[in-house]
């Protein structure tokens, strides 16, 4: 199995060929295009679990060449943008949107069922997760603790959502690999920068809100992040640019009262 191949060190080549089975097994994981924090959690949880067993296969995995998680600083979607991406979608690929634009992980949107729709908003719970076998089940409880949650959902968003019934996937037939790549063809038909995935429809969540001054409290509450949490901070939450200058003439005024005074 996976465990032996990475393991194993009684070839001629032993610690060598060790390193080298454990960096095309990194390299593969790249290769089916996970992030590079991805990677990088996966190695970790990799790493601790083996050298448990085994301490000489700590030192080698310490040679592996890992991708660098370089931060992504631009800015995030603008709302000229997500309104383009709704409207050249059409059916699952625009409600899929919708939900990553409430906040969903591609999980979550293909775990929802008709029934989550409530006069609340979005009743977040489940996600769809990968198996070993690389086929995707429902997983009735969601990515952490602080991801159960209602998230908001406007009327004109419940209208293209629509009804059905209960028990129905409202993303009905799409697993969240095969959302993520209709959201990526969408973008580049529509010439948007490929900087941008599914996922930064969340991140253009929490920008929005930053960007309407909510408190971060709030946000995380809506959006299913833990209670002060780094990563809203850091990651997701971005400057939308077209609302700088909007900014800026409010600074430039109220510096301007300084004058005046």
């Amino acid at each position: 199995g996976a465990e032996g191949y990475l393991r194993y060190r009684r070839d001629m080549l032993g610690d060598i060929g060790r390193v080298q089975r454990q960096q095309k097994f990194i390299n593969a994981l790249i290769a089916k295009g996970l992030a590079a924090r991805t990677v990088q959690k996966d190695y970790r949880v990799l790493k601790a679990a083996l050298a448990h067993h085994d301490e000489t296969f700590y030192t080698t995995l310490k040679r592996v060449d890992l991708p660098s998680a370089t931060p992504d600083d631009g800015p995030a979607l603008s709302d000229n943008e997500v309104s383009l991406l709704l409207e050249k979608s059409t059916g699952i690929t625009r409600k899929g949107i919708i939900l990553g634009a409430c906040s969903l992980r591609a999980g979550e949107a293909c775990a929802l069922k008709y029934g989550d729709i409530t006069p609340d908003g979005l009743h977040v719970h489940a996600t769809m997760v990968r198996t070993p076998a690389d086929t995707w089940d429902y997983k009735p409880t969601p990515k952490t603790s602080a991801s159960f949650r209602t998230s908001p959902l406007p009327d004109e968003f419940r209208e293209i959502l629509g009804s059905g019934d209960p028990d129905k996937y409202i993303l009905d037939g799409i697993e969240p690999k095969a959302l993520s790549d209709r959201f990526s063809r969408l973008r580049d038909k529509l010439g948007i920068s490929k900087r941008y995935h599914f996922h930064s429809l969340r991140s253009y969540f929490a920008s929005r809100l930053a960007m309407e001054g909510v408190p971060d409290v709030v946000t995380a509450k809506l959006g299913g992040w833990s209670p002060g949490s780094g990563a809203l901070k850091r990651i997701y939450q971005k400057v939308q640019d077209e609302k700088l200058d909007t900014f800026k003439t409010r600074i430039n005024k109220g510096l301007a009262e300084l004058v005046k005074k």
